[in-house]
């Protein structure tokens, strides 16, 4: 009995003079029990009401993009249509072509911007408009509150792949898809997407947020 006390305190002496208590774990960091674990875990929200809100996020830009796509494309179509009329020797197919493509073209870049700017209502509030319909909002992996630089990161981290387009394309598609697998971790009973992984993050019910 007195070996085992010697023993349980000199652990107790050694992990505070180290900075570490049990198994690597930072002193300041909280120990919490199984229970708390358990609650936290089950709190957590896992793929399919982020596939939901996920879903509502693609298509609440589209809606938006739709009539700028039709009108991109009709004004690219009368543009050319437009030059044929004062120039001899066009065919009207032909530029009829042009015309659409050009007009479809750049309205997909102004999709892009679009959809890249509305990515960004979850990088300053945490809940983008398809997780705010859900009920839903990003915390830290243990349910605090996380802070717009937190929201930041994890929305950097999440569209690297698009971000690296503007600098290395050719990366740029392998990064996207390895996110995009990354996702479906979520089905794991820690419902942590890869992203959630390296950030440290999670997604909860706004109600269910600490702080």
């Amino acid at each position: 009995m007195d070996t085992l006390l010697r023993w349980q305190v000199g652990f107790c002496v050694h992990g505070i003079t180290t900075g570490r208590v049990g198994l690597g774990s930072p002193l300041h960091a909280p120990i919490l029990s199984g229970v708390n674990h358990t609650f936290m875990f089950n709190n957590r929200i896992g793929f399919g009401p982020r596939f939901w809100a996920a879903l509502i996020d693609f298509i609440l830009p589209a809606l938006i993009s739709l009539p700028l796509i039709f009108l991109g494309v009709t004004a690219g179509l009368s543009a050319t249509l437009g030059i044929e009329g004062m120039m001899e020797g066009l065919d009207f197919g032909d530029s009829a072509l042009l015309g659409g493509m050009i007009g479809l073209i750049a309205s997909l870049l102004v999709m892009a911007v679009i959809s890249m700017l509305y990515s960004l209502i979850e990088a300053a509030t945490g809940a983008s408009p398809g997780k705010r319909m859900m009920g839903l909002k990003i915390a830290h992996a243990d349910g605090t509150a996380g802070d717009v630089q937190f929201y930041l990161l994890r929305w950097g981290i999440k569209n690297s792949g698009n971000l690296l387009s503007f600098v290395l394309p050719g990366l740029s598609s392998v990064v996207s898809l390895v996110f995009f697998l990354g996702c479906f971790a979520a089905l794991d009973e820690k419902k942590l997407a890869l992203h959630d992984m390296i950030i440290k993050s999670a997604v909860f019910k706004k109600g269910d947020i600490v702080g």
